[in-house]
């Protein structure tokens, strides 16, 4: 919405009332983003038998370091500085240049960063903590689990983390793709054919 009224030139009365809404979205995004990090590190632990050590990051575009995040309020109070001081750069560019929509999350995995030195099970794992993490913060936030969707997840997993995963989604509603159907209990088997679906006991 913010880059529609850079992109128009329709300026200053609509911006400020906006950044007021940024700012909100911003505290709750905060909030709800250093939840989701516990929540997230905790699922992989288990996952993992605390074998292997996560560490999430909050990366902001406001420049602030990850631990100086961890204050809600003085990074709220970052990001109306910011907003508010770079209106002209904003509309120069042509969109919005700070803001949680810019921010980001830093994984590491035993003090490295994920993304380069995980190799593709740990990353799988990785991944999949992050969705139950995403499941748990939508039920404390809205009383009930999503719908799950995995895409052949069990496949690079080991016997003790397909194990876990099996017994964390048991109750819920999902969706999952998989080669093999022993993989799976108690579930409504769909197989896919040649472009054709056919339902199986």
């Amino acid at each position: 919405m913010k880059n529609k009224l850079f992109a128009g030139k329709s300026v200053r009365t609509k911006i400020f009332s906006l950044i007021t809404v940024l700012v909100i979205l911003l505290a709750l995004a905060l909030n709800l983003g250093l939840n989701y990090f516990s929540i997230y590190d905790t699922a992989f632990l288990d996952m993992t038998q605390e074998r292997e050590i996560p560490e999430t990051r909050y990366v902001s575009s406001s420049k602030r370091e990850p631990e100086e995040c961890q204050d809600v309020k003085a990074t709220e109070e970052k990001y109306i500085e910011l907003l508010t001081k770079n209106i002209e750069r904003e509309i120069y560019a042509g969109s919005t240049l700070y803001g949680a929509h810019k921010d980001d999350m830093a994984i590491d995995l035993n003090g490295k960063a994920a993304r380069l030195f995980a190799s593709q099970g740990q990353q799988r794992s990785l991944s999949i903590a992050l969705k139950l993490a995403e499941g748990e913060i939508i039920r404390e936030e809205y009383g009930d689990y999503p719908v799950f969707l995995f895409d052949d997840v069990l496949s690079e997993l080991d016997a003790k983390r397909r194990d876990y995963l099996i017994n964390r989604i048991d109750g819920k509603q999902v969706i999952m793709t998989c080669c093999d159907k022993n993989e799976i209990n108690n579930a409504r088997l769909i197989r896919v054919q040649k472009g054709k679906y056919y339902t199986e006991e």
